[in-house]
């Protein structure tokens, strides 16, 4: 049984931006994270950041959060069973992927043998290579739902 909480809480903590290495320039935090049903793209838990910086826009509404995770989704399982050669290999023979969306880069892959999709949602100025990389630090905080089935 997923409990909300602690999801929420996993979720919120992962939107900060963190240090790389020691002495570095600090790496901004993440738009938005949400954890998806691979089958259907609903999401299951999300969190956002609210940030003035970037000021309101278009992207920041929930529907328009629902609807990025459906064609993050369909885009990811199309990739998956195409076993395409953009992908980037994480720990345990899994994968993930990048794109384009509205103006923000999304990167995502399955939870390992799961039906949850790991989404991170990044502001453009952010560097692919350092999402993909919060990415599998982030598939690492969730072990204990390896193996996780749906209803």
């Amino acid at each position: 049984m997923i409990h909300s909480r602690n999801v929420q809480a996993l979720l919120d903590g992962m939107l900060g931006g963190c240090d790389v290495l020691e002495g570095t320039v600090p790496v901004p935090a993440l738009h938005s994270v949400a954890l998806l049903s691979a089958d259907t793209g609903s999401i299951i838990s999300f969190s956002k950041e609210h940030d003035l910086e970037h000021g309101p826009a278009e992207h920041d509404s929930l529907n328009n959060l629902r609807i990025m995770a459906l064609l993050v989704k369909d885009k990811f399982s199309s990739d998956e069973k195409k076993s395409c050669e953009k992908g980037y290999d994480l720990d345990g023979g899994h994968r993930a992927y990048t794109y384009d969306v509205e103006d923000l880069h999304a990167s995502v892959t399955r939870i390992p043998d799961s039906d949850l999709l790991l989404m991170l949602l990044a502001h453009r100025d952010f560097p692919y290579g350092l999402l993909n990389m919060k990415l599998k630090a982030c598939v690492k905080s969730f072990a204990q739902l390896y193996g996780y089935r749906l209803g």
